[in-house]
């Protein structure tokens, strides 16, 4: 049932509406260098990126030339089946995005069999977290950690703190109220984590100010940059408005 609910959309739309547009950009946008995390069971993100998202179901390189797509929570067109004694393999299904077979489909919808279902993607979490602490930026489009997600939660921020990149660039991307109480949470939630960095000072894509440079300077920095916006607004304004220019870099 959750997972007809979650896909219903899926079907009653055409993803040449005017809807999907933003999305569809955002997509054709996606690189090698890009990585996307996410908790929905639907196969949306798949559908805008065109084929430009390499699905990850085993812990392996995606192919040449994909983003990688984690979808941590699992899928709707996923199924668990029996790899002999050593457990389950994922196996992705190619009817439309949906399978109910609900012995084996693959969502950690939440209940008590939320952390089984986790354990089958653990691989999975591992990657991502992996990619997590990796990043340049890291930008959250609609996500909050809504409190009852604690696991979900503890891991993210984890690999946040462990980052190893020098400058660090979170985004969010919630809505147009920058102060509404659930920006104001993410943000906080970020910061407790940035301890031992530096905030950074950014330019804008045309400054050329050369007061206050601080070229090839020491230690790992941060910056925390709560978008008043949408995400059909943020996917498709990519470019200049969003790229940021650290004093290394302006040269």
């Amino acid at each position: 049932m959750m997972a007809a609910q979650c896909s219903a959309f899926m079907y009653e739309s055409s993803d040449e509406t005017e809807r999907w547009a933003p999305f569809k950009k955002w997509g054709a946008s996606l690189g090698p260098n890009s990585t996307v995390i996410t908790f929905n069971y639907d196969c949306a993100a798949e559908r805008a990126a065109g084929g430009n998202l390499g699905v990850a179901l085993q812990p392996a390189a995606s192919p040449d030339g994909k983003a990688r797509l984690y979808k941590l929570h699992g899928s709707t067109d996923w199924v668990r089946v029996q790899n002999g004694g050593k457990g389950c393999q994922l196996t992705r299904q190619e009817w439309g995005g949906l399978n109910l077979d609900h012995a084996r489909i693959c969502i950690g919808t939440p209940g008590p069999g939320k952390r089984e279902v986790s354990s089958y993607l653990q691989p999975l979490w591992d990657e991502a977290m992996k990619a997590i602490r990796q990043a340049e930026a890291i930008i959250f489009v609609g996500y909050r950690f809504p409190p009852s997600d604690s696991d979900a939660r503890e891991k993210i921020l984890d690999a946040i703190q462990s980052n190893e990149s020098p400058r660090l660039v979170l985004h969010t991307v919630l809505g147009p109220d920058v102060h509404a109480e659930s920006t104001s949470r993410l943000k906080g939630l970020l910061l407790s984590r940035l301890h031992g960095r530096e905030p950074m000072k950014l330019y804008a894509p045309n400054d050329r100010n050369e007061q206050d440079r601080r070229s090839g300077a020491d230690g790992k920095w941060y910056a925390v940059l709560s978008h008043p916006l949408y995400s059909q607004d943020f996917v498709s304004a990519t470019g200049d408005p969003f790229r940021v220019r650290f004093p290394s870099q302006l040269q």
